[in-house]
């Protein structure tokens, strides 16, 4: 009787298992179980969302860049860039441990971070010397009787097809006259000089070394024993001058420029989009009132980021890594609408409905050039920013 029913029981969950097993295979049947609608994507351009813009100056000096440009070729715009360095020392390492007095001095060497430069072949930088008591603050003008032929004492010549290396310039030691009586402090210039356009930016003290002054010599490394040796300086202080840009339209939104100028923008956008669509992507489109402005063959890129709270031209950027940021290039001369990427800035504001809805447009590296935008704001008739966005409306599975 035990074993009879215990085949029963097992014979039972068997058929149990079965049944569900074809319960949970059994393939569902449209259009009893599946939606009709279909997922939509919508692409549209928003107006009038902007509700305020402006920019505000002084944000980064030439001085505390991490590029120096160096413009030169039209008589209506250039750039020179400065460098001061601290004093030698009297003694060189000999080796490890020890040290020897300076004997001789036979050159120095000026090597240069290139960064970008324009395309124009055969270009070369002069190098200047300087007097140590220029003043820095000292604007283009009042530096010309130092950039003159009289103050020449090299070239850096930019190969063609170069356009980011190290590049150098051999300096005789009889170039700086007054050596030892200026403490053995030097200070120099560059520019570029002739008819074509043309323009190269350089690594300054704030990205890395800067421009780097080497210096040849000869130490006493035992009594009557010489040595030849090496040392260097990077520079103490460093930045660029640059002519006058035209003064822009009133009302216009800049950004760029030195010192750097930022545009902050304040968005409202409809609830329906930022409440329960998904956004793929959305731009903030920037109407140029006029040609960007700066060195022929220059180019700008342009970055958003949201702001943390509103505290006007102070206030705080939610800043991200620069490895992360979707940069917008803008060639010098380009008329086009400018699309800055903004994608990443909406999914931010989805997630957190109580952030102010206001991002800031600046360059990826403030100050680093001359270069300038100049776009239409919400005052400028015709030119108003405008957002294009491109989203999937909520899906409804209400027949």
């Amino acid at each position: 009787m035990r074993s009879g029913t215990f085949l029963v029981v097992i014979g039972g969950l068997a058929m149990g298992v079965l049944a569900c097993e074809e319960s949970t295979t059994a393939p569902g049947v449209c259009p009893d179980f599946c939606p009709t609608g279909e997922i939509q994507l919508v692409d549209t351009v928003l107006v009038g969302v902007v509700e305020a813009d402006t920019s505000f100056t002084g944000y980064v000096e030439p001085d505390g860049a991490i590029w120096m440009q160096v413009v030169g070729g039209d008589p209506g715009m250039g750039a020179r860039s400065v460098m001061w360095y601290p004093r030698f020392r009297d003694t060189v390492q000999v080796d490890s441990i020890s040290t020897g007095p300076v004997v001789e001095l036979d050159s120095f060497r000026l090597d240069l971070v290139l960064v970008d430069r324009t395309s124009v072949p055969g270009l070369a930088v002069t190098v200047h010397r300087l007097p140590r008591t220029v003043d820095r603050e000292s604007d283009f003008s009042s530096l010309d009787p130092f950039f003159e032929d009289s103050t020449v004492v090299g070239t850096v010549v930019i190969p063609d097809g170069v356009f980011d290396d190290t590049v150098s310039a051999i300096i005789p030691a009889d170039a700086f006259p007054t050596f030892q009586e200026d403490s053995q402090q030097v200070a120099l210039g560059l520019s570029i000089r002739g008819s074509t356009p043309a323009f190269a930016t350089f690594e300054t003290r704030d990205a890395n070394l800067g421009a780097l002054l080497q210096r040849f010599v000869k130490i006493e490394a035992s009594p009557g024993d010489t040595v030849e040796r090496l040392d260097f300086v990077a520079p103490e202080f460093d930045t660029f001058v640059d002519t006058d840009l035209t003064a822009p339209v009133a009302g216009s939104l800049i950004v760029g420029g030195t010192p750097s100028s930022r545009t902050f923008v304040r968005v409202l956008l409809p609830p329906s989009i930022m409440d329960s669509s998904d956004i793929v992507r959305a731009h903030l489109l920037m109407i140029p009132i006029e040609p960007a402005m700066g060195a022929p063959g220059d180019t700008l890129q342009l970055v958003a980021e949201p702001m943390g709270a509103d505290f006007g031209p102070k206030s705080p950027i939610i800043a991200s890594h620069d490895s992360v940021l979707v940069k917008t290039s803008v060639g010098v001369g380009t008329l086009d609408t400018i699309p800055v990427d903004i994608s990443a800035i909406m999914a931010f504001w989805q997630g957190d409905p109580e952030q102010v809805r206001i991002l800031v447009v600046r360059t990826r590296f403030e100050a680093a050039s001359m270069a300038e935008v100049r776009m239409g704001s919400t005052r400028t008739l015709g030119f108003q920013p405008l957002i294009r966005v491109t989203y999937v409306p909520p899906f409804s599975f209400v027949q």
